[in-house]
């Protein structure tokens, strides 16, 4: 549910939620050591951020994937 919010934040522009939900997602594929679904979460965590203009952010996130 996690992603279908982040996804439709997204393709409304509205990056901060969609990060908040993306997050929200990570933490979901972590506890559930879920490798795949965590480093889907990064490098979209990643790209929202460099959509949103905050590239040093979007680096970070980047990295860890």
């Amino acid at each position: 549910m996690a992603y279908i919010m982040a996804v439709v934040n997204e393709n409304h522009k509205k990056y901060t939620q969609s990060v908040k939900f993306l997050k929200r997602f990570y933490f979901c594929a972590k506890l559930l050591d879920d490798y795949q679904g965590a480093e889907i979460a990064l490098n979209k965590i990643g790209m929202a951020y460099h959509n949103a203009g905050d590239f040093q952010k979007s680096l970070t996130f980047h990295y860890k994937h």
